[in-house]
């Protein structure tokens, strides 16, 4: 399960039964948002707290979003992106392609889903259409 308090516009999660359906915050309210898919014609969908999840961060979700992706030290990989609309570079450091650490500002921060790293993109001032 996943808090409304945790999310914000453009933030994606899992949806319905299973949490199978990766889907997109459109609205947020006190205990529950409305939902949308790329590709929805209809009206989006209102999920309530107990019924979204999070959505695990994977290397493959950097790749598709514009990071790159070097080995280092046997398993350990380096995840980069460099914003050029200022000096702000990410860089993100996995294991495994799993137990993700954040680089920004000097901090190490550690990172597990992708509704966490997008809101510390848009907390840097990084503004990115996220990808699924």
């Amino acid at each position: 399960m996943i808090k409304t308090k945790e999310l914000m516009l453009g933030n994606w999660v899992l949806a319905g039964k299973n949490a199978k359906f990766p889907m997109q915050v459109v609205s947020i309210f006190e205990n529950e948002v409305y939902l949308d898919f790329e590709g929805n014609e209809g009206d989006g969908f209102e999920e309530k707290e107990e019924d979204m999840f999070p959505m695990l961060l994977t290397g493959g979700i950097l790749l598709k979003n514009g990071f790159t992706k070097r080995k280092i030290l046997g398993y350990t990989y380096h995840f980069c992106y460099e914003c050029y609309t200022g000096d702000i570079v990410i860089k993100i450091t996995a294991l495994y392609d799993c137990d993700f650490s954040a680089l920004m500002f000097d901090r190490a921060i550690n990172v597990k889903y992708v509704h966490e790293l997008q809101n510390l993109l848009t907390l840097a001032g990084v503004e990115m259409e996220f990808k699924i």
